[in-house]
């Protein structure tokens, strides 16, 4: 019971993301270079967890370190979602990938140094709540987010996922509020961004990665754990070459 039971339940999912930078040609005479970009998330633990949202960003810019990748000047190039369906479980040992093709416009003229690649993934434990079905068919777009927005919603959404979820016992569901996950997609300029919150209905209490003791309590009952993955970064000069020669 020990080895079966207490040990999973203790111990923290093991998820790993990241991006690749594949083959780029060149297409229209020149006018067009398409990249593929190769996107993935892993699980290399022990503890199984519901993949909420997923969300990877393209940018041209100034080589850089890990440290300053989200330098002013990058430009955003194309950012979308590589995780579907949302909701999905993701089992100990298993990956989850996709190629995605990116294009860039006159890319003779582009002064960019580097393009870089990141993803970022949220993840909740399902050894420790319960998430419906209907979770992937909950999608509410940004002019429906408009009419009914209410306070502390963030702004700038372009769509929102929002679920009721259940604990993992019955006996927790009786003792604990009930609880609801939403989770949005925000435009913000050069960095789009995921925002989730766990909350009971009518209050907002957003997931803060960057100041993570203010949802201890959440990350401890529940596992919401943010993934970012590492920065991919390609020198553009060969980016370009690779595609002229391809």
């Amino acid at each position: 019971a020990y080895t079966q039971l207490y040990v999973p339940y203790v111990l923290p999912p093991v998820i790993q993301s990241g991006a690749e930078f594949r083959e780029s040609i060149l297409a229209n005479g020149g006018a067009q270079m398409y990249v593929t970009v190769h996107l993935y998330v892993k699980n290399a633990g022990q503890v199984p967890v519901y993949i909420l949202d997923s969300i990877y960003w393209i940018h041209g810019g100034p080589a850089s370190s890990v440290s300053d990748a989200k330098a002013a000047r990058d430009d955003l190039i194309y950012d979308g979602a590589f995780v579907t369906p949302v909701g999905r479980v993701l089992n100990p040992g298993e990956e989850v990938a996709q190629d995605a093709v990116v294009e860039i416009n006159n890319p003779q003229k582009r002064a960019y140094e580097a393009v870089k690649a990141q993803t970022d993934v949220y993840v909740i434990r399902k050894d420790r709540m319960t998430m419906p079905s209907d979770y992937e068919r909950s999608r509410v777009g940004a002019a429906r987010l408009k009419r009914e927005a209410s306070g502390g919603d963030p702004p700038n959404a372009e769509y929102r996922y929002r679920s009721a979820i259940s604990n993992s016992s019955e006996i927790l569901n009786l003792t604990r509020r009930r609880q609801r996950i939403s989770v949005w997609r925000v435009d913000n300029g050069e960095w789009p961004a995921i925002v989730v919150d766990v909350s009971p209905p009518g209050d907002r209490i957003a997931f803060d990665p960057i100041r993570p003791l203010k949802n201890q309590k959440i990350i401890d009952r529940y596992g919401l754990t943010r993934v970012r993955g590492s920065t991919a970064q390609m020198p553009y000069p060969e980016l370009l070459q690779k595609a002229r020669s391809g």
